[in-house]
């Protein structure tokens, strides 16, 4: 379900949503760059929408940056040498 952030601060974040969330629904945010986790502790009508306060738990940031590292480690000439010595071991191991 999309909807838009209206404040944010400390461990919270508040959203306006299209429909109702039960109270303990755990919510998972996805941004840009991020993700957050938390559990809604309140959820009321407003105006034709729904308002809902949400208690962030965890947060994963730099997702961006995550992926780039990872996508360099794929590429190192390194990380393949290592893939066949374990592999090597393995194969000594067995006999």
């Amino acid at each position: 379900m999309q909807g838009t952030v209206h404040n944010a601060c400390g461990r919270g974040v508040g959203l306006e949503l299209p429909a109702p969330v039960p109270t303990g629904s755990a919510i998972k945010l996805n941004l840009e760059d991020a993700f957050f986790l938390g559990e809604a502790i309140s959820c009321r009508e407003q105006d034709g929408s729904w308002s809902v306060r949400v208690e962030l738990e965890h947060a994963l940031c730099g997702l961006v940056e995550l992926a780039a590292a990872l996508q360099e480690f794929r590429e190192d000439p390194l990380s393949g040498q290592h893939s066949n010595a374990v592999q090597h071991a393995q194969r000594e191991h067995r006999q």
